[in-house]
């Protein structure tokens, strides 16, 4: 064990179950002389297993300080096929919270979780199980360890049917086994852990997060992210604006008087609940229209990635069949106005801001096709007379070039 004898044959000993649920156990051990935690199917059933390979594999190329990485797989050990993952000494979110931790842990601990949930998103996985019990909480220093990916999904594949996640912190869809669960459900889930966290405050997010509606929540964990990093700054610039307004217009008229300056101070802070209030659904009005935006943003993106796509395979095509560089480049030239149409058809439903997200994503897609279009057609010989038969057939295609002609066949 740690700290005494070290056993350097490389086996796992000394194993202690930590926690046990339906579908899997956790196990503690201990590999030359260092800790190690190992995450076992429930039973031998082979769908567990399954299940257990998959979340290997979800998990492997994970690399964040908040989430418990994972080393390697074991498929024969004597508590039987196991995750090995590094050891957290800690306890989980739950039984930490009990010990009732002040108010800038509970928000050091959330911006954690925040900062590894987007993570996971922009790696394409859903967690789908988020809760206390896959949080752990190190013992030193009180950092966020996310484990448990068993009921994970990508973007292609979800691991079983079976329902994941605990039905406090289950969203709508996930409860009705929907089809297109999305890092959304994800964001209910951290509605609900923030509940447990803070308690009423930040209701404003909390209640964005679990909206049933999953068009209102944040769109993954990122734009969270973004909102609770924002949380504080309206109320505080109010609460500026308000007592600056407040000590410089009354403090002259009730120096000396303790009862109307109390009063003062009381209307005053009536006066900032208001204007944050107020400041509050600018922000969320303006919050939704960045989001409808951005999701015209996306579409015209896409639509336009899907009609360039088709047209540089057509011109592809085409250059590939010429013989002559010549001919080639005409096909160049007519991708450029194909595709001007399309996008200038794509900008003209967009706003100046809009337009100009668009071509910074498109346009340096289309340059790169653009290229690699002239850089076959350059592949080609040029339509010189030393490369056809004769001086007859040489001036034959410099007719078709001048007349706009496709390429056909010289005959004598």
């Amino acid at each position: 064990m740690p700290g005494g004898r070290v056993d350097y044959s490389g086996a796992y000993t000394d194993f202690v179950l930590m926690h046990s649920t339906s579908r899997s156990r956790l196990y503690r051990a201990v590999r030359g002389g260092k800790y190690f935690m190992l995450k076992t199917a429930a039973t031998a059933d082979g769908m567990q297993e399954a299940s257990l390979r998959r979340e290997y594999e979800l998990s492997l190329g994970m690399q964040h300080q908040h989430v418990a990485t994972v080393l390697t797989y074991e498929p024969s050990l004597p508590v039987g096929p196991a995750i090995v993952m590094e050891y957290v000494d800690g306890t989980d979110l739950r039984r930490f919270l009990s010990t009732n931790p002040d108010a800038a842990t509970r928000r050091r601990i959330f911006s954690q979780l925040l900062d590894a949930v987007a993570y996971i998103h922009r790696s394409g996985i859903i967690h789908n199980d988020l809760k206390p019990e896959n949080i752990l909480i190190t013992r030193i220093n009180n950092d966020v360890k996310i484990i448990d990916f068993g009921y994970s999904a990508d973007a292609a594949h979800y691991l079983t049917r079976t329902l994941g996640g605990t039905r406090r912190y289950a969203s709508p869809e996930l409860l009705e086994r929907a089809d297109d669960i999305d890092s959304r459900s994800d964001v209910y889930s951290l509605g609900v852990i923030m509940a447990d966290l803070f308690g009423g405050n930040y209701q404003r997010i909390r209640r964005r997060c679990m909206s049933d509606e999953r068009s209102r929540r944040y769109r993954n964990a990122e734009y969270l992210q973004t909102a609770w990093s924002r949380r504080n700054w309206r109320r505080r610039a109010a609460l500026a604006a308000v007592v600056v307004a407040a000590v410089s217009g009354v403090f002259v008229w009730t120096l000396g008087r303790t009862s109307d300056m109390r009063q003062a101070v009381d209307e005053a802070s009536v006066r900032v609940e208001s204007l944050a209030s107020r400041l509050d659904s600018v922000a969320e009005a303006e919050r939704i229209a960045a989001e409808r935006r951005r999701e015209t943003v996306d579409s015209v993106v896409g639509q336009c990635r899907s009609s360039v796509d088709a047209e540089f395979e057509r011109s592809r095509r085409a250059i590939s069949a010429e013989i002559y560089c010549d001919f080639a480049e005409r096909h160049v030239a007519a991708f450029d106005a194909s595709v001007r149409q399309i996008t200038d058809a794509a900008y003209a439903a967009l706003d100046v801001t809009s337009t100009a997200e668009v071509r910074r994503i498109v346009d340096p897609e289309i340059a790169e096709k653009r290229a690699a279009l002239a850089s076959l057609a350059r592949s080609l010989q040029p339509m010189i007379e030393e490369n056809t038969s004769c001086e007859e057939e040489f001036l034959y295609y410099k007719s078709l070039l001048r007349g706009g002609k496709p390429f056909s066949r010289w005959r004598q």
